[in-house]
């Protein structure tokens, strides 16, 4: 069997679930690439790019905030757009971290009572 074809079988048979680390900083997201040993041209223009996000937000740590909880709401949505996807395993290793999960929670809660 291809290489390809046990891919599409597996695929096909198993739901997955995706783990999502919750990203709150430059630091934080090179953590996440050494863990995984992630590396090469995009992840570096990634880093770079968050760099200077950072850079723009200096002393604006809410705004901060704002821009990586905005950041993994996107890909919340991008993830739950998968096939065969079964659930999202959250990765809010950090302080920060737990804020944002604690935040985008709350932003599903429905805001009318219950009765």
């Amino acid at each position: 069997m291809t290489a390809v074809l046990f891919r599409d079988r597996l695929t096909k048979a198993a739901r997955i679930v995706v783990g999502l680390p919750l990203i709150t900083s430059v630091d934080n997201l090179a953590f996440w690439f050494e863990l995984t040993q992630t590396s090469g041209k995009q992840v570096d223009a990634k880093l770079a790019e968050l760099k200077n996000i950072e850079a723009d937000h200096l002393g604006d740590d809410s705004g901060l905030a704002a821009y990586f909880k905005l950041e993994s709401a996107r890909l919340i949505q991008y993830i739950k757009s998968l096939p065969d996807v079964a659930g999202i395993h959250f990765m809010p290793v950090t302080p920060s971290g737990w804020r944002q999960f604690s935040s985008l929670l709350d932003d599903q809660r429905p805001t009318e009572e219950l009765s």
